[in-house]
């Protein structure tokens, strides 16, 4: 019998007042209440499961089976959904920890409907149980072993299966971070909501959560869970930190560095007392500016100090300034949002300074950047957030700028066309 299988036999038995006997018979766990909890009347299974007999459990509360931390949970259930439902035969699914046999916690899937006297008036209820241990079991083993954040919610905001990835990240505890994620997912217009009420499938959602030092920003993916028709709507989803899907998109083009300091071979004075001062600026995290020729070598010398500096794990992302198009270089550098422009991707995009984030960002060509967007990156150096192109709002982003030119800055900037803080800082 599969689980789905399982899970509908539930739902019958716990609709109908099935006989002892074929109650009995029955593998799943079956309980019939009094209002205050006390056991009224429970299968062969239930007494197998808690090891105790039938005249040892009936009378007794229900609740010393429950997981502590669960009780309040059950509580809530019980009058949200049972007794207070216009329903006596409306059904909702919850999970639950119980204590079995062995003293170990059991998850079990428990569905229950209101039984009502002749007057209409609660007197009861009863619960079918399945155990779904197992099964949970090896999905949290899954959970555990993956790089992504994945868990699900409920229509009730209860999140479940929470993996072990977002705690580390946000060092936070399990329940701030149920917390956390309801305030920013479960709001009335939130895509989480949207998707349960919809159905419709969410794609690359960007999303920010709190951390201590600074806010973390992450894509968001959520699909609908398979649930039978009175089961409560279930969402599953992913979250994938902005960072790490930067760092594959760049070394899968071409924002990655094939040069180092050796391989930087000069027997010239001045090129050797040039590479000592560049590794020396490699071990801060200053903004540098890289002067010479062209064919002198200033990318080289810029990805080998990225590759001795603290960021070397980070992406390196490189842009010619002087080969984009005037009209576009904005975009290019800070990104944009859908219908920002005409012609503009659906979804948007994201900048380079997006892009490097936690590594170096190169901007060859510096003396070719238009004047207007001088401030906008000046801006970009002093606060460390960016604003992309028909939006706003403030992006932070943790990159190091090293740009390069063939012009003379300091000409520049006496013929009023700017870069003094790049000259200032060379």
């Amino acid at each position: 019998m599969n689980s789905l299988d399982s899970h509908k036999k539930c739902q019958n038995a716990s609709k109908k007042q099935l006989s002892p006997i074929a109650l009995d018979d029955m593998s799943e766990l079956v309980t019939r209440q009094s209002l205050d909890m006390k056991l009224l009347y429970v299968n062969k299974a239930y007494c197998e499961f808690t090891g105790k007999t039938a005249s040892e459990l009936l009378g007794k509360n229900e609740m010393a089976f429950v997981h502590p931390e669960d009780r309040d949970k059950l509580i809530h259930y019980i009058h949200s959904h049972v007794l207070n439902s216009p329903d006596s035969h409306s059904k909702k699914s919850i999970t639950l920890r119980f204590i079995n046999s062995l003293g170990k916690t059991a998850w079990i899937e428990w569905t229950g409907h209101l039984i009502v006297d002749k007057y209409g008036n609660p007197s009861e209820f009863q619960a079918v149980g399945r155990d779904i241990t197992r099964e949970k079991s090896s999905i949290e083993n899954i959970l555990t072993r993956i790089n992504e954040t994945v868990f699900t919610i409920d229509e009730s905001g209860n999140i479940e299966a929470l993996s072990s990835m977002l705690e580390k990240q946000l060092s936070l505890s399990v329940q701030q971070l149920k917390k956390v994620l309801n305030n920013t997912l479960f709001s009335s217009s939130g895509p989480v909501q949207q998707l349960l009420q919809t159905g419709i499938e969410c794609k690359n959602i960007e999303i920010t959560l709190p951390r201590k030092k600074s806010n973390v920003r992450y894509l968001l993916g959520g699909t609908l869970l398979e649930q039978t028709s009175d089961a409560p709507k279930k969402a599953l989803i992913i979250l994938q930190p902005l960072v790490t899907i930067n760092s594959v998109a760049n070394h899968s083009t071409e924002a990655t560095t094939q040069y180092t300091f050796d391989t930087i071979i000069t027997k010239n004075k001045k090129m050797q007392q040039a590479i000592k001062y560049a590794r020396l600026f490699a071990n801060n995290n200053s903004n540098i500016l890289i002067t010479g020729e062209s064919g002198t070598g200033k990318e080289l010398f810029a990805q080998s100090i990225h590759n001795v500096s603290n960021r070397k794990n980070g992406p390196f992302v490189a842009i010619n300034c002087g080969a984009i198009p005037k009209d576009l270089i904005g975009s290019e550098l800070f990104g944009y949002v859908e219908g920002a422009f005409t012609g503009a991707r659906k979804g948007g995009q994201t900048g380079k300074f997006e892009q490097a984030s936690g590594g170096t960002l190169f901007l060859d060509e510096i003396g070719d950047m238009p004047l207007e967007q001088q401030v906008a990156l000046l801006r970009v150096i002093q606060e460390s957030q960016i604003m992309r192109v028909g939006d706003n709002k403030l992006i932070p982003v943790d990159v190091r700028v090293i740009c390069a030119t063939h012009k003379d800055l300091l000409t520049e900037i006496q013929n009023k066309r700017g870069f003094y803080r790049l000259a200032d800082g060379k």
